[in-house]
């Protein structure tokens, strides 16, 4: 039976947060502009012409952690998943847990988010013809999914790393404390 740390659970709750509240007020940060020619180059799919500079604050203020801090906690959990997993079926489990939701998202949720920064760049276009010319003309725009993918190469470099120093493993889990699987100390 495997006990989970409830610290990092809840850094990883707070994380999420933190990233979904950045990307729903990249629109109204008055750092936000909308190029109508090319609109891949604007700071946000869609920017609103109320803004508020407390905004700015946050999203400059999260730039500066939040993604370094997922890859960081993910990463604490990619040898001890390889370990009890195996190099083959790690990678294949990555893959269907990131590599389908990645799918998913360049595929549907980003279309429907950058329609309408098509049509506020002047181009009249109905949903299923952007959808169709997204993979191509649309130059396909991953959006925020770019963690997903990147997130996999970093495990397919561990895996690698792992298989071509087999002796790697064993001398972290003997250099480095294993304290995520322990319950943290209370303190009096």
């Amino acid at each position: 039976m495997r006990k989970n740390n409830h610290a990092i659970g809840f850094l990883r709750l707070c994380l999420i947060v933190a990233v979904v509240l950045h990307h729903s007020v990249l629109a109204y940060c008055v750092f936000g502009h909308f190029d109508h020619h090319a609109y891949l180059l604007s700071s946000a799919p869609v920017v609103d012409r109320q803004r508020w500079g407390g905004f700015d604050l946050l999203v400059r203020w999260n730039d500066t952690y939040f993604m370094a801090l997922m890859f960081f906690i993910s990463g604490l959990f990619v040898l001890p998943s390889l370990h009890r997993k195996g190099p083959r079926r790690y990678l294949k489990d990555r893959l269907l847990r990131l590599g389908l939701p990645f799918a998913v998202c360049v595929s549907i949720v980003m279309p429907v988010a950058y329609y309408p920064s098509v049509l506020e760049a002047g181009t009249r276009v109905s949903f299923f013809s952007f959808w169709q010319g997204y993979f191509g003309r649309f130059h396909w725009p991953g959006g925020p999914a770019w963690f997903i993918w990147f997130l996999f190469v970093l495990d397919a470099l561990c895996v690698l790393t792992v298989l071509l120093a087999p002796s790697l493993p064993s001398y972290l889990a003997a250099h480095v404390p294993d304290g995520l699987n322990r319950r943290p100390v209370p303190v009096s």
